[in-house]
């Protein structure tokens, strides 16, 4: 995983295998590094078709958690064109059950806005131990 522009982010493709917690690792580094939670409002997003290395799976989880601990939200949007449901969403669904995590399934490229609003309706009225995944489609 490597840090990237504005404008990289929004303008360059990348191909090849995915592995998540590289990312995920990434952005507890530049959190730790300049973003102490205790003087700033976090919030982490990762928006994926739900590929990921099998074998990255368990690390993926444990990195997730620890964004949930340090993030005021963690949103996790899956963009899907099937009905199909990811290994990963899965072991979100199974394993991360903070009250700051937030799931949305994404139909095509164009909902990814509106599933950031989905995501962030999140603070908006969970309450401590409710569990919410919102499957946008």
């Amino acid at each position: 995983a490597k840090e990237v522009t504005e404008d990289e982010f929004f303008h360059k493709a990348e191909s090849g295998g995915t592995y998540i917690s590289s990312g995920y690792q990434k952005a507890l580094d530049i959190i730790q590094e300049r973003y102490n939670p205790s003087l700033w409002n976090i919030y982490a997003f990762h928006c994926s078709d739900g590929d990921n290395w099998g074998e990255d799976n368990e690390k993926t989880i444990i990195c997730a958690k620890q964004l949930c601990d340090v993030c005021n939200l963690f949103g996790y949007g899956e963009i899907k064109t099937s009905t199909y449901t990811s290994t990963i969403m899965n072991k979100y669904m199974e394993h991360i059950k903070t009250k700051n995590f937030s799931i949305v399934k994404i139909s095509q490229k164009e909902d990814v806005w509106t599933a950031f609003v989905e995501m962030l309706k999140v603070e908006q009225g969970v309450t401590e131990g409710e569990e919410l995944y919102e499957f946008y489609t």
